[in-house]
């Protein structure tokens, strides 16, 4: 409880990049933690927090790679998981919050990547399936 009637929550999921069966394998009672508020649910008086949030981000080499390349297309790179991989370690965010990777996205919203030690945000400007890096490029701006 971190204010009269406020719970926060930790999901053993947020805790920890690799799994976790119980949190009292990594945690103990009492034990001060860093963590940060991914959702706010106000009218439960319920604050979700993720301790896996803070972690550095693995670097993907094969994501990289496919980005180093502008001309190319995406190949064999499964931008689906190389998406979902990066929300569920809590490195893009919609509109200032921290999403998972079914978050629907929406024209006009801006979505900020948190890449390595960079940070990247870019402004939907439309919404299409394509594997063409360069029809990608006519979805999104670059913002600062």
């Amino acid at each position: 409880e971190l204010a009269p009637g406020v719970d926060a929550l930790l999901h053993v999921s947020q805790i920890a990049k690799e799994h976790i069966d119980k949190p009292s394998d990594v945690l103990t009672v009492g034990q001060e933690i860093e963590a940060v508020v991914v959702e706010f649910r106000e009218e439960e008086k319920k604050i979700s927090l993720s301790m896996k949030a803070l972690l550095a981000p693995e670097k993907n080499e094969e994501a990289e790679e496919a980005a180093a390349d502008d001309d190319a297309e995406f190949g064999d790179v499964d931008i689906e998981a190389v998406a979902k991989e990066m929300a569920d370690q809590g490195r893009i965010k919609v509109n200032g919050r921290v999403v998972k990777s079914s978050y629907d996205v929406k024209i006009d919203d801006i979505i900020e990547i948190g890449y390595g030690a960079r940070v990247i945000k870019a402004k939907v400007l439309n919404i299409r399936e394509t594997t063409k890096k360069a029809e990608a490029s006519e979805l999104y701006e670059l913002v600062d």
